[in-house]
Formats: C-alpha cells, structure tokens, sequence
C-alpha cells in the first residue's frame, strides 16, 4: 500500500474513451459553462498558483487504513509538490520542475530519492495543467477535448467530455448539463466524487474528494481528501520544485 501512494493523491489516472464527433462551438458551450459554476473568466485567468492543505484517509479490503496531512502545490506553467504525510510520520514528497519530476521518501531515518521516468513526467506535467487552467485551452499543450454525449449519473443529466494529453493520458468528466457542475469524473482505473465547497478568492472548489483506486495489488481502495484551506496566486520558490542534492538528503 504505501509504495502506491505517490499514484493515489496524483488526481491523474489513465482513462480510455470513444471518440465521438462533436462541433468546437458544442465543446465551448459545455466548458464556459463548467467554469462559470467555478468562477468569473477574471478569477479563473487570474490564477497563477494554487496551494492546498488537509487531511487524508484511505480505506481497501485487506489494506491497512493509512491517515494524515497532504499539501499539494501548483505553479505556472509547469511546477507542482505535494507533501504526504502519516501518522506515523512517513513522508512522500513528488514534485514536478518542468521537463523533470522526482520522488522522495523520508522514513525515520531513511530517505529514498527516485527521478521518474518520461512517461510519468508528462503525466504530472498534465495534471498540473488541468489542475490550473480550469477546462479550457489543452489545445495549446498538444491536448484534445471532445463531447462523448450526454449520460445520467446519480439522476442528474450530464454532458460527458473527455480531455486528452496523449493517447492513453486523459480525464473524462461528466457536467451537470443544466448548471456546470462537475459530477463525477471517471476513469479506467476507478471515479472520483466532490462534495461540499470552499470558496477562496471568488472560485469555488471542492471540500472532499472521494477516489475508488486500484492498488497495485489488483484491490480496490478508497481514498478520501478533506481540504480545510485553498491559497491562491501565492509565489513559490524555484527551490521548492528542483531535484534535491545528494547533500540535502544527507542533513
């Protein structure tokens, strides 16, 4: 379980999906619309960084439960770090610079530093863009969006849109087709559910997210975030996403 963990609080799962022929002109209606339930176009542009902070839980059958604190950063164009920590007092850091990503664990004593691969870069580096541009504009980082139809969930009828990074890199997302919300987004290895509000700087976001997961045993695990405090357009240090030096593991 804690090996995967860095795959659970990453917000990027893969998702297959047809493709389906829709006009720009019915992709744009669907996605002003998701951000306007976010925000003003003023507020969402505006945006340059985004820092969350509050607590996590997971939960499987046969796993063993797992609590703490999570922070997860975000920086214009390409910078990411989020922070997992235990109960117990183990930490994960993954960060994203750019062309280059990193892990590093510290247990105790013990830390562990990995640099990850092409593949897992691009992932974060998708991530961190749907994560602060809010819906529109993945043409301009060699993305896709389309509309998939419409699909009730939950009893509420919803506009289903796929975001694509690359071919096996993508979000699908089910709007409210009345208001914009965002039900649900599901994936090829589980959903994900928001509930509840925080509204920081006119933009509404989540209070709780709920993930069903994979683990890489095959088993289903749930994870659940709880946010008690979203920041926006603070300024981060270039130092905060850089790849450690061997001496800096050492102190």
């Amino acid at each position: 379980m804690r090996s995967s963990l860095r795959l659970l609080f990453a917000f990027v799962l893969l998702a297959a999906g047809a493709r389906a022929a829709s006009s720009p002109a019915e992709v744009a209606a669907v996605i002003s619309r998701a951000r306007a339930r976010l925000g003003s176009e003023a507020a969402l542009t505006g945006v340059t960084s985004l820092r969350f902070q509050g607590t996590y839980e997971t939960a499987g059958e046969g796993e063993t439960p797992q609590k703490g604190a999570i922070e997860m950063t975000f920086q214009k164009p390409f910078q990411h770090r989020s922070v997992i920590t235990s109960s117990t007092g183990r930490e994960e850091v993954t960060a994203l610079d750019g062309l280059e990503s990193w892990m590093r664990v510290k247990d105790g004593k013990e830390q562990r530093l990995t640099l990850f691969p092409k593949e897992q870069t691009k992932t974060l580096r998708a991530n961190t863009w749907q994560t602060l541009e809010f819906y529109r504009g993945v043409e301009r980082v060699g993305g896709t969006v389309e509309l998939l139809g419409e699909e009730t969930v939950g009893g509420v009828l919803c506009s289903k849109v796929i975001f694509r990074h690359d071919t096996n890199l993508a979000w699908t997302r089910f709007f409210d087709k009345a208001t914009g919300r965002l039900v649900l987004t599901e994936t090829a290895q589980g959903k994900t559910l928001e509930e509840g509000e925080i509204v920081s700087d006119g933009i509404r976001f989540p209070q709780k997210i709920t993930s069903t997961v994979k683990s890489s045993t095959g088993k289903e695990i749930t994870v659940t975030i709880v946010f008690a405090k979203v920041a926006l357009n603070e300024k981060f240090p270039a130092s905060l996403f850089t790849v450690p030096t061997i001496s800096s593991l050492r102190q």
